[in-house]
Formats: C-alpha cells, sequence, structure tokens
C-alpha cells in the first residue's frame, strides 16, 4: 500500500506549484463547453496531467480515474481526481472551488485532500487518523435538529422533489435545506462544523466529486450511508452524509 503521509506531501508540493497559475485566472479564464454541457478549462487539463504525472511516480500500479482525461477504469487501487471542482465557480470567481483527491486502496477511499485554492484551506484525511484543516483536527459540531442547515441536492423530477420535501420540512426546518450543487468544499466545511448534512438523491454528482470529502466526514465523527442503507459504496452516489444526531433524526423518519 501507499505511504499515505509521503502522498499527502507530494500532493501539497504539486498545489503549491499550481496554485499561483490557478489564482491568475480567478474569475479571468475562458472556457469550452464538454459533450454533457459542464464547462471546462485549459487549466482543468493542465492541473489534473500534473497530479496524474506526479502521483503516478509513487506507485506506477495504481490506476487514475480523473474527469478532464481518463475516469475509465475505477478499479480496486485508484487515484480518484477531481483538478478543479466547480469550474464554473472558477470562472465567474466564486470562491467555491477546489483540487479534489481522493486514494482508492483494496475498494476503500483511504485518503482524501480537498484544498480551497482561493482561501488557501487545505483539508486532509487520512482513514483511521482523523481529518484535519491546515494541521488542526476537525470535529463534526452537532446542533440541535431544529437548528439544521443541509444540503440537497437531485434531479428527479417535480413530482418526486415535491414528496421528498414535503416530508423533509417536517423533519428539520425549511429555511434550512439549502438547495444547491454538492462540491467537495461543501462536505469539507461539514466536516469542519460549519454545515449539518448533505442528502444527494439522484444527483450530477461523480464519484471523483464526493470520494474525498465524505472521507473528511467520516473522519471528522460525521455518517456517510448510501440512501436506504446502513453502508456506503462510494459508486453509489445516492447517500447523505451527516452529524449523527441528524443523521438518526432522518432515518428515524425514513427519508434516508
Amino acid at each position: 500500500m501507499i505511504n499515505h503521509e509521503a502522498a499527502i506531501e507530494i500532493i501539497k508540493k504539486v498545489l503549491l506549484v499550481v496554485r499561483p497559475k490557478l489564482l491568475a485566472s480567478f474569475g479571468n479564464i475562458e472556457s469550452t463547453d464538454k459533450a454533457d454541457g459542464s464547462s471546462v478549462t485549459d487549466l482543468d487539463v493542465y492541473v489534473e496531467k500534473l497530479l496524474k504525472s506526479e502521483l503516478s511516480k509513487i506507485d506506477s500500479s495504481y490506476n487514475f480515474y480523473g474527469e478532464e482525461t481518463e475516469h475509465i477504469n475505477l478499479s480496486e487501487n485508484t487515484w480518484i481526481i477531481d483538478p478543479i471542482d466547480g469550474t464554473d465557480y472558477f470562472i465567474r470567481g466564486l470562491p467555491y472551488c477546489a483540487n479534489l483527491i481522493a486514494l482508492r486502496e483494496k475498494g476503500e477511499i483511504s485518503l482524501g485532500v480537498v484544498y480551497n485554492f482561493v482561501t488557501d484551506e487545505f483539508f486532509h484525511a487520512i482513514r483511521g487518523q482523523g481529518a484535519f484543516l491546515n494541521g488542526e483536527r476537525l470535529q463534526i459540531k452537532e446542533r440541535p435538529v431544529a437548528k439544521t442547515m443541509l444540503l440537497y441536492e437531485s434531479k428527479s423530477d417535480a413530482e418526486d422533489n415535491y414528496r421528498f420535501l414535503d416530508s423533509l420540512y417536517k423533519t428539520v426546518p425549511a429555511d434550512g435545506v439549502i438547495h444547491h450543487y454538492i462540491s467537495g468544499y461543501q462536505l469539507a466545511l461539514l466536516a469542519e462544523g460549519k454545515l449539518d448534512g448533505v442528502i444527494c438523491r439522484e444527483p450530477w454528482e461523480n464519484v471523483w466529486d464526493v470520494a474525498a470529502g465524505n472521507l473528511l466526514v467520516q473522519e471528522a465523527g460525521g455518517i456517510v450511508a448510501n440512501i436506504g442503507k446502513d453502508t456506503y459504496d462510494i459508486e453509489n452516489l445516492n447517500f447523505v452524509a451527516a452529524t449523527p444526531m441528524l443523521y438518526d433524526k432522518l432515518k428515524s423518519e425514513t427519508l434516508v
């Protein structure tokens, strides 16, 4: 297995190299549309290729699953990369974009990094060793359910969403439910204790959007589980990530 601490240091070095380029283009870069309609910039591709080049030097037997250049084989041992999560934020100059790196070993995420290069917030987690922000250990913050703030993403049809949200609003405050695309940075904020939960039902996300952030949540003391299950499979993108108190409440109401 890969030396996780050494891998974190290599990732840090790469991201410090690319950060000046990212900041110089933040809110000031041209983009094109991919086949699925999402945006991509030259820097998305540049960052991904550089990460792949450096991470491959650690152990060339590990595969690579990146959003922009290669996402065919999500094998047992794979680096999972989103070079700029929130490209549209990046293009517009909104500070919610981040570099996302996760390592899957024997089918389980063992390492996760979320780096907000705008705010210089470096979140990382190694399974079994906790989650950290710029070296300081993170801990999920429990709040009363009545004070909940959670993010909800779904591309379900209107009728299905109406039924689900009607039930959700009977459990948590309606004004605490934010309809939003989920980003890795937002999952990091949940690990930091600034948010209470995330619910994804038929989301637009892919594995690279959530793998690193969900490890942060778990290592900070939160719960991540697929909807309708008590376990979490990263390839199943219907999931809830939440504080234990909120998770128990949502589960008791059969919302997740």
